[in-house]
């Protein structure tokens, strides 16, 4: 199950020539372009935000065509719900349903298809990152689509709290990557943050008119999720042991992003769907599943070692008495050992930091443009290997993983 909000905000022309369909309710006409739509949704299996654009000439045929549109995507929806989204694209195909734009979801992955030359952004642990098309695995027949704008597909695996983003790329080319991120991690609500970022861009010369949605992810329950069964739990550890983890080999692969710093010549490409244990073990809610992962390996092992490495069996004893025999030879008498005075063992230094905050990035130099080796989270220990300089302090995770943190948001063991 998975819950959210979600902020849709439209411009003149997109109010008067498109419909929009959320988990199923027509919004209607939005007409006023300075409000937004703020939905907070329930909690459900599959999230869909859908955009029918009417492109029919004659005068009485777009209300009717509408009415079709919207009645064909709201069965869609009790399909998909009834059936997951892993053959989204594969339905859409089949029962001919080509949106101007869709974002679907449920409590695993992201699904997207929207215009090339719309901008698509994850706000996730304290970064802004966009994300690059992928192709899909079901490709839509041209002939069936009317919108002359082409649309690529995009996928993402979900993380809790994440925040998406359609908004036009040019409009963020007018600030700043630290700029962007400091206003959309405000305390506000999203239609306030996004409507500064908007005020800010028309001070600054930006004059077009657009719309934009921002979808926030407030609630996610992956285990209600009926992966039951020895099938499951394999699926699980092969997931938590291999990296990502699929419901089939046959899924489209996953979106990539790539940092806004990175975009300015700063910064690495950075693939969101994580990589291994170490992306579980960042994610509290893998945290059970990992060290019961971890000790079942365990136990195969020494079970696998007692099976086949068995000690090599003693000789039987002889019961022949062997002879007796007499050295001549004096024995020369053996020195005693002088016993050297032992070293205490030096003391393991104890972790002297403590996180503070409730997520920390761990970076390789003591800049923000630096590469982020991993986000720690509050109550984390750390090692403290330099003193504070410039505001950052070297540390060691107990990991054993080295670089650097801002000292600001790291407090002493002691105090």
């Amino acid at each position: 199950m998975i819950r959210s909000s979600l902020t849709l905000s439209l411009c003149s022309h997109d109010a008067q020539n498109t419909s929009y369909l959320v988990n199923g309710t027509h919004l209607g006409l939005l007409a006023p372009r300075s409000q937004s739509a703020h939905v907070q949704t329930s909690s459900r299996q599959v999230q869909m935000i859908v955009a029918l654009r009417n492109q029919d000439d004659v005068a009485d045929a777009p209300l009717v065509r509408q009415k079709q549109q919207i009645k064909a995507w709201q069965e869609f929806l009790h399909i998909i719900s009834r059936n997951g989204t892993k053959d989204l694209n594969l339905l859409m195909q089949k029962y001919r349903l080509f949106p101007d734009w869709l974002v679907c979801y449920d409590d695993r992955k992201l699904q997207a298809w929207l215009p090339e030359a719309a901008g698509f952004y994850l706000l996730r642990n304290l970064e802004l990152h966009r994300l690059e098309p992928v192709p899909p695995r079901v490709q839509p027949d041209a002939a069936d689509i009317t919108s002359a704008e082409p649309r690529v597909y995009y996928q993402v695996l979900l993380g809790q709290h994440d925040q998406f983003f359609i908004l036009p790329p040019d409009l963020l080319s007018l600030f700043s990557a630290q700029e962007v991120t400091d206003l959309l991690l405000g305390l506000r609500q999203q239609p306030a943050k996004v409507g500064e970022l908007i005020r800010l861009a028309r001070l600054r010369g930006y004059s077009q008119d657009f719309s934009w949605l921002g979808i926030q992810i407030n609630l996610l329950q992956t285990e209600s999720r009926p992966d039951s069964g020895a099938q499951g739990r394999l699926r699980t550890l092969a997931g938590l042991f291999g990296g990502r983890r699929r419901d089939s080999l046959e899924d489209e692969p996953d979106s990539h992003s790539s940092s806004l710093e990175s975009q300015s010549g700063v910064g690495k490409d950075t693939n969101m769907t994580g990589r291994g244990l170490m992306a579980c073990l960042a994610n509290r809610r893998w945290l059970p599943i990992a060290l019961s992962g971890a000790i079942l390996l365990l136990v195969v092992i020494v079970v696998l070692i007692m099976l086949f490495f068995h000690p090599p069996a003693a000789p039987p004893a002889s019961t022949t008495p062997a002879p007796e025999t007499t050295s001549t030879q004096a024995l020369s008498p053996t020195p005693t050992p002088t016993a050297r005075p032992t070293q205490p063992p030096e003391p393991t230094p104890a972790p002297g930091l403590v996180v503070s905050v409730r997520q920390l990035n761990l970076r390789s130099q003591p800049t923000r443009n630096s590469e982020l080796i991993l986000t720690l989270v509050r109550d984390d220990l750390l090692y403290q290997l330099e003193a504070e300089s410039e505001g950052w302090v070297k540390v060691r995770t107990l990991s054993g993983r080295e670089g650097y943190v801002f000292f600001d948001y790291v407090s002493s063991i002691d105090d």
